[in-house]
């Protein structure tokens, strides 16, 4: 089986030089599911596998994203953590923190 991929130095200019490799059908068939996995076209896919070492899916941008944004709300209620008066309240923020940091598990989970 052979796959042509295409490549080019700068993104506007036409990619006109094909380099063939050889797959087995198992082969092609695991990267034409990794490129749809990844919303990507098949040359795309490989291209940025080859050239930048790994191809980062749209899925991986969007947890790191939240990932993010539980970071931030964790760092918020530690803060008001620390100028709460009473027990009943700090036990509801660690609760809280609790629940985030379960958040991130799944996420973490989710993308090994």
């Amino acid at each position: 089986m052979f796959v042509t991929l295409t490549y080019s130095v700068y993104m506007k200019e036409n990619r006109n030089i094909s380099i063939k490799i050889r797959l087995t059908e198992a082969e092609k068939e695991q990267l034409l599911q990794r490129s749809k996995e990844e919303g990507k076209s098949l040359s795309s896919f490989i291209r940025e596998s080859a050239l930048k070492g790994r191809s980062i899916s749209k899925t991986d941008v969007q947890m790191i994203y939240e990932l993010r944004k539980i970071g931030a709300n964790i760092n918020q209620l530690a803060k008001h953590i620390n100028m709460l008066p009473s027990d009943e309240n700090i036990l509801y923020s660690l609760d809280r923190i609790n629940q985030y940091l379960l958040e991130v598990e799944t996420i973490n989970r989710k993308l090994l």
